[in-house]
């Protein structure tokens, strides 16, 4: 783990036991340049697409800006597009569990124009739900997060009885262009039959969001087995496009079954 976020980052008692996080991806030791489809790889599990963006050098390995010897992943989001296929997304796998915390850190740009909005990773199960489907015609869950316009951050979500064909969305507070946030997330599903999941959401160690008596599935099947990784502008229409290239960083993404928080 990176030293700039040691305030947030798993603390381990002296004679402690830590379990091993089940997903730890940080980029370090790559130079900035070509994400190498081999590295891509060993970090994620699965062979890159071209919706991660590598082969058309939208995703790539950069210098933290605020750190030149950090290593960090770029995603940039061209001018005029939208949508899935426009900047980066995939879908990670992993052991499944009905409780998981994912933790990872983002920077936008300096500059970064928010236009009306995008999205930002989240953990998921099932199909992975996403783009504006009708309650009951699918069969899993997504806890992926937003930026909306000037910033405004949220949460934003799919699972059963979810109100809004869209996605469910719940105010987080606001992002910034130009620092480093860490972003934090607990899920626990629900016993089938019962309203017991939850989710809680925290910005640079900070709850924001506590969401408790939830159904986040109705199968035994259904598990949190993944990252949707996914970030681009999007909503559905072109207003929702950047019209210049924006770029935005990551780092220091951590799956596990225990609280990274300190």
């Amino acid at each position: 783990m990176k030293a700039g976020i040691a305030a947030v980052v798993m603390a381990v008692a002296v004679g402690s036991v830590q379990a091993a996080p089940v997903l730890s991806v940080d980029f370090d030791g790559y130079t900035p340049g070509a994400y190498a489809p081999a590295d891509f790889q060993a970090d994620w599990g699965l062979a890159p697409s071209e919706s991660t963006g590598l082969t058309a050098g939208r995703t790539v390995i950069a210098a933290d800006p605020h750190d030149a010897a950090n290593p960090v992943l770029r995603v940039t989001y061209p001018a005029g597009l939208i949508g899935g296929n426009s900047a980066m997304t995939f879908t990670t796998r992993f052991a499944p569990s009905k409780s998981y915390w994912l933790q990872y850190r983002v920077m936008f740009a300096p500059g970064f124009t928010w236009v009306k909005g995008g999205k930002l990773p989240g953990l998921g199960g099932g199909d992975f739900p996403t783009g504006c489907l009708k309650d009951g015609s699918f069969d899993g869950f997504t806890t992926r997060l937003m930026w909306r316009v000037d910033g405004s951050a949220w949460s934003y979500l799919y699972h059963p009885g979810k109100k809004e064909d869209c996605g469910d969305n719940y105010a987080l507070g606001r992002f910034e262009a130009g620092p480093w946030y860490v972003l934090t997330q607990h899920v626990v599903l629900n016993d089938i039959g019962q309203a017991n999941g939850s989710l809680v959401q925290y910005i640079d160690g900070v709850e924001v969001l506590r969401m408790e008596d939830r159904v986040w599935r109705r199968s035994e099947t259904v598990m949190i087995e993944g990252i949707k990784m996914d970030t681009f502008f999007g909503g559905s229409t072109l207003d929702w496009a950047p019209p210049s290239d924006q770029n935005v960083y990551f780092d220091d993404f951590l799956v596990s079954a225990e609280s990274p928080l300190d």
